[in-house]
């Protein structure tokens, strides 16, 4: 119990009296908390895109979509397993955003699937990716997206990040 001085003596606060109202309070503080915190991230997406409200996929992002796309497969199984072809396409931009290449032994695991090599002839026919020969390895292929596959992975993303 809480008295505020010995005069007032008839007025006695307790903790319990004021519960609801106190609780109210804080549920609604942060409610506010969040909404700001958005309005923050909305503001810097905006600020970051000149104000065209597109901004590129990070490849934190691009991550993400594989990540999930692999616990579907291991919760779901074969019937809703990921496409090779886009897992491939997912692990390249990953990859071209960060600067980096990938071999196709690299890619297949990045990918998380060892049917990489059967994939790859058909991305290359359609000018997504390209292929070379790997300078550590005379063996291997270093895999990377063409310009032009790139550019499609950064619109797709960016477009299927604004739904």
């Amino acid at each position: 119990m809480y008295r505020r001085n010995r005069k007032e003596a008839d007025i006695v606060m307790r903790a319990e009296d004021c519960g609801p109202s106190l609780e109210t309070l804080a549920l609604d503080s942060c409610r506010l908390a969040a909404a700001l915190v958005e309005a923050a991230e909305a503001e810097r997406l905006r600020w970051a895109s000149g104000g065209l409200g597109r901004v590129a996929p990070s490849a934190r992002f691009v991550r993400a979509l594989a990540a999930a796309r692999r616990l579907r497969s291991k919760r779901f199984g074969a019937l809703l397993a990921p496409d090779t072809g886009w897992s491939i396409m997912l692990a390249l931009y990953v990859a071209h955003l960060e600067g980096w290449s990938l071999s196709e032994a690299r890619l297949a695991e990045a990918a998380g699937t060892a049917a990489v090599p059967a994939r790859l002839p058909a991305l290359e026919a359609k000018g997504l990716l390209l292929r070379r020969p790997d300078p550590d390895d005379p063996r291997g292929m270093i895999v990377a997206l063409t310009e032009e596959g790139a550019a499609k992975m950064g619109d797709y993303l960016r477009e299927a990040r604004e739904i």
